[in-house]
This record gives C-alpha cells, structure tokens and sequence, in this order.
C-alpha cells in the first residue's frame, strides 16, 4: 500500500478491525486496527441497506472512502467529532456533534472500531 493511494474502508465484525480495499481493482489490502485517510468520502449503498433491513443480517454496504496515509495511527489531534452509522437508525453517516449526515471530511481517523474527523 502506498501513500495516496484511494482505498475503500469498512469495519470488519468477525476480525474486530478495519479492512482495507483497493478503490480500482476491489481487492483486499490490508487489515488494520487504526488508519488515517484523507480526501475523505462516507458512502453507503441504499439498496445494501434495504437487504439488511430486509434480512435482518449484517452485510457491507457502508464504508469510507479516501485517500490512504497510514496504518497504526496511535494518537489523533485534539478536536475531533465521532462520526457514526447504523443502518436501522440512520440512511448515512452522522456527525455526533451536530447530528447531521455527514458525506465528506479532509481527514478521517478510524480508530478501534470507532470514526473521528
């Protein structure tokens, strides 16, 4: 993996860590339990939601999208909002500060599970 190149992130359940996807060629990276992106974009398919409402099963249909700067981020700068999604409450990302949907940032922190920008 290399500095800027565009990847595709979505938190992975059954490893408890980020999974990291190449944007061109779809194929997995990486596993990581922290990384910084940047040129950020929240994106969540409405029809994969559907099937989860639907179904009632856990499927990837929302990731982050961005530019990739580095795995193992063990420290994020100060003044940072949690960004969040769950499919049976929200249709997209949601800032917990401002309780907006969110669907760009400069920067993302993911973090243990957890999204920060």
């Amino acid at each position: 993996m290399r500095f800027g190149q565009r990847v595709q992130v979505y938190r992975n359940i059954r490893k408890n860590m980020f999974s990291i996807i190449d944007k061109k060629s779809k194929r997995l990276i990486i596993h990581c339990n922290s990384i910084l992106l940047s040129s950020v974009e929240f994106k969540v398919s409405a029809k994969g939601r559907e099937r989860v409402l639907r179904e009632k099963q856990k499927r990837i249909h929302a990731y982050v999208e961005g530019d990739f700067v580095r795995c193992e981020v063990n420290n994020i700068i100060s003044n940072v909002s949690k960004v969040y999604y769950n499919p049976y409450f929200t249709e997209n990302f949601i800032n917990t500060e401002t309780g907006q949907s969110i669907f760009n940032a400069k920067k993302c922190y993911l973090i243990q599970g957890e999204c920060f920008i």
